[in-house]
This record gives structure tokens, sequence and C-alpha cells, in this order.
């Protein structure tokens, strides 16, 4: 597969697992027309900030920009990726303004249209980002690498004040 296809194959991935996590826990929520209890927001915030470290600190201490070696699991890592991004402050908000609709099917019709914005929003970026990797590779193959290890310490460091914000909350 083509790395594009591969790329946007992916941000499929990761905008169906946001989208089914959320649907979980936002149908119920829809139907029984109940909150999510206080605890839900600081645990799955934990999760996501436990993932931007873990994920983070691979990029920095990996050379991924330029391996030409795919991990089999590239679409289950993504999804897992999906769900707990979805969990994270996207359900709360995104359960938050279904719960101001008139109608149960406008909720659940919201949430759909959600989802679906939240698979071709993140297909979209992705092909946006590929092509302006792929533009940089062509002049600057070593940025790649730089960009990379940027970009993990950065997802690194903002896990990290996300559990002391969540910390320091307590």
């Amino acid at each position: 597969m083509p790395r594009l296809a591969r790329a946007l194959a992916t941000a499929a991935t990761w905008g169906i697992g946001h989208t089914l996590a959320i649907m979980l826990v936002g149908i119920p929520v829809i139907g029984f027309r109940s909150t999510l209890p206080p605890a839900f927001e600081p645990m799955s915030a934990f999760a996501v900030a436990t993932m931007l470290i873990v994920l983070g600190a691979r990029s920095v201490l990996t050379n991924r920009a330029t391996s030409s070696r795919r991990s089999q699991h590239t679409s289950w890592k993504s999804f897992v990726v999906g769900c707990t991004h979805g969990l994270g402050g996207s359900a709360a908000l995104t359960l938050l303004a279904l719960a101001s609709l008139p109608t149960r099917f406008d909720a659940l019709a919201s949430l759909v249209l959600f989802g679906v914005g939240t698979i071709g929003g993140m297909v979209g970026l992705t092909a946006v980002i590929a092509w302006s990797m792929h533009w940089l590779s062509h002049r600057r193959p070593s940025a790649l690498v730089h960009l990379a290890r940027f970009a993990g310490a950065a997802s690194a460091v903002t896990g990290a004040w996300i559990m002391l914000q969540l910390f320091m909350s307590r």
C-alpha cells in the first residue's frame, strides 16, 4: 500500500476509534437522559495524558520518521489511540452539548454527524500533513527526524501538563 493510502487508512482508523468510543458512552447517556459520573472526566483525562506521554517518549527515543519498518499493529494502535482520545475531553464536551438538544433523535443525529465529521476531519488533516511531509522530505530529509522528535516532545510535555493539572485540582 502506498504511504499516503496507509497514512489515510491509519487516520480513518483513529477517527473510527474516536467515534466508537464517544458513541459507546453517548448512546446510553442520550437513551437514558443521564449524565456522565463526575469521576469520568478526570479518569479519561489521566488516560489521555498517559497516552500522550508514552507516545511522545516513543517518538523522541526512536527514529520513526526515517524507519522503513512498519508495525503490523499500526491499525490496532491507531484505533486504541482514537478510542482513548475520544473518551478524553471530546466525550464530555460532546455529551454536554447533546444534552441541550430537545429530542433524543436530534441528539443521536448530532452524535452521528460529529462522528462522521471526526473521521473526515482526521483524514483531511492527515492528507495535508502527509503532503507537507512529502514535500519536506524531498528538500530536507533530516528535518523529518527533528520534526518527529519535536512533535514527540510536545506530546509528552502536553501529557505531563494535563497530569499536573489533574493532580493540582485534587
